[in-house]
């Protein structure tokens, strides 16, 4: 839920938007509850192919402009 809450979804205001924390979050959530129902659901958006355990598709759907021009080809991996 914080991943969408950071990415702008359910209506929260533009000025508590935070891309980077909201990707961080989503990889919280892949890499400590890979099994989760979340892990699964953005596993399937993200095409993740377990055979070479990484994606198909870089970019998630989404609701909030904000996080669309996000691009993750030129953003800074968290850290």
């Amino acid at each position: 839920m914080l991943s969408g809450i950071y990415a702008g979804d359910w209506g929260v205001d533009e000025s508590n938007v935070q891309p980077k924390t909201a990707r961080e979050h989503l990889v919280v959530i892949l890499s400590h509850w890979p099994e989760s129902p979340e892990a699964e659901l953005l596993k399937k958006w993200m095409r993740w192919d377990d055979s070479v355990g990484k994606t198909k598709f870089s970019f998630l759907p989404i609701v909030n402009n904000q996080l669309a021009k996000m691009n993750p080809a030129t953003e800074p991996e968290p850290q």
